[in-house]
């Protein structure tokens, strides 16, 4: 059946894709591709089953139909032969029999149009029998059909939602390398956001930060602002020195006796009441003065 083939080649594929997804080779949109692919030949396969059950069960109800035929007729031969013989009988009682063959041939007639009666019930019954099993059937391959066609739109929304690439956070847009009509390849950088709330990232000397931490109040001073001071506070304490997360670290293991102060980098966060006028104006990149109360 070329519906099971086309479902075993769904289903290899997806555990294909499945195995080289975990294994990072594929991305998540082929995993899927390969999942709703599988989902549709699955429900095809489901609805060939249908309409060949529902043929099977209409050729079985012909079959019993038939037989039921036969055994009447059956039925019908042996009384018809039964009447004969009472009929051989009264003719040769002709005189003493008439008014019995009349009354014979009266019950005949009344028993030939019961029989007419019983097969006509009979018929109606089988056919109402089999017209409820056909209406089943119908009813479940509508159903197996349903299922199809709502994996096939489930499949368009899933493809309809790769068009839209959302921001990770939210913010402006700072730099665009992309150009519209232009095609974009996975991993690609198209644009650089900058996030609404701004912050300070302030290098102190290894020196300085005896006395700092978290939550102290700092006072910043922009050099775009002139005098104006703002309010802020330590968010967080970077957990190495600044050359440590260089692209080429230094490497002391070799002997060198000049100490060299390092610098380690310091989150600082304005207040909101302090940047209520200002926190547009400020941008990434600006040189700042930062001074933190640690107080005696």
């Amino acid at each position: 059946m070329q519906a099971k083939a086309n479902q075993a080649k769904a289903q290899a594929d997806y555990k294909r894709y499945q195995s080289l997804f975990d294994q990072g080779v594929v991305s998540h949109q082929q995993l899927d591709t390969s999942e709703e692919a599988y989902t549709v030949s699955s429900s095809q396969v489901e609805a060939a089953q249908q309409a060949v059950l529902q043929a099977q069960q209409q050729v079985s109800s012909s079959q019993s139909g038939l037989q039921q035929a036969y055994a009447k007729v059956t039925q019908t031969k042996q009384d018809i032969t039964k009447g004969e013989a009472q009929l051989a009988k009264a003719n040769q009682q002709v005189t003493q029999a008439t008014a019995k063959v009349a009354q014979a041939q009266f019950v005949i007639t009344k028993a030939k149009a019961q029989l007419a009666t019983s097969k006509g019930g009979l018929q109606l019954a089988a056919t109402g029998n089999q017209q409820t099993k056909v209406s089943e059937q119908q009813y479940r391959a509508a159903l197996a059909a349903n299922a199809q066609q709502q994996a096939l739109v489930n499949n368009a929304l899933l493809q309809l939602s790769y068009t839209t690439i959302t921001a990770p956070e939210t913010g402006q847009v700072g730099n665009k390398t992309v150009q519209v009509g232009q095609r974009v390849q996975p991993g690609q950088t198209l644009m650089s956001i900058v996030k609404q709330k701004p912050w300070v990232i302030a290098n102190f000397k290894e020196t300085q930060l005896k006395k700092m931490r978290v939550g102290q109040l700092v006072k910043i001073k922009i050099d775009a602002f002139g005098e104006r001071k703002f309010q802020g506070k330590i968010d967080s304490i970077s957990p190495a020195s600044g050359a440590k997360f260089a692209l080429l670290p230094p490497d002391n293991a070799t002997v060198n006796f000049t100490k060299i102060v390092q610098r380690v980098p310091v989150k600082v966060i304005f207040e909101p009441e302090s940047i209520k006028d200002c926190e547009s104006l400020i941008r990434p990149g600006m040189s700042a003065v930062i001074t933190v109360n640690v107080g005696k």
